[in-house]
């Protein structure tokens, strides 16, 4: 009987050994390529959809591809959302993009400003920092009812 031989590598035994700073640096590029490819098929969606009559959206992605209108939604509206508008946009993964791109486009910057782990979080850690965020924008609203109930006995005679 003959022996088999190995046929298969490991993925160590393919590549060369690298640095861990050359390892960090192509997971950087390639997390870059991600959000530029995530951007990059939004706006080939909203292309797509001006092109197909009311109803058919649906449909064609379907016969084309395995994704949902969700999934279709969440890649538009990452690109409307941050297509050339948010600094650094590509240190972001796609999960944390769509969370991102349900703020008021007008708060993202402001928020990520604000946060700047947030590409850093788990999706559950970052809607809870998002909903804190939000909660912490909010005016109290017993300080308001306070101020009208003063004003209101200031005025009366």
């Amino acid at each position: 009987m003959a022996t088999e031989e190995k046929t298969s590598l490991s993925v160590a035994e393919m590549r060369p050994a690298r640095k861990l700073e050359e390892i960090a640096a192509s997971i950087r590029a390639r997390q870059t390529n991600i959000a530029e490819n995530i951007i990059g098929i939004g706006y080939d969606l909203i292309e797509a959809k001006a092109m197909l009559k009311h109803g058919e959206f649906g449909r064609w992605l379907a016969d084309n591809f395995s994704m949902t209108q969700q999934t279709a939604g969440n890649y538009m509206r990452v690109a409307e959302r941050f297509g050339g508008k948010l600094k650094n946009v590509f240190q972001f993964q796609y999960t944390t993009l769509v969370e991102l791109a349900k703020l008021p486009p007008a708060e993202i910057e402001n928020f990520t400003a604000q946060n700047p782990n947030a590409a850093t979080l788990s999706v559950r850690k970052l809607r809870g920092v998002i909903q804190q965020w939000q909660q912490a924008k909010q005016p109290a609203t017993d300080t308001k009812i306070i101020a009208v109930e003063t004003l209101a006995a200031i005025d009366a005679p």
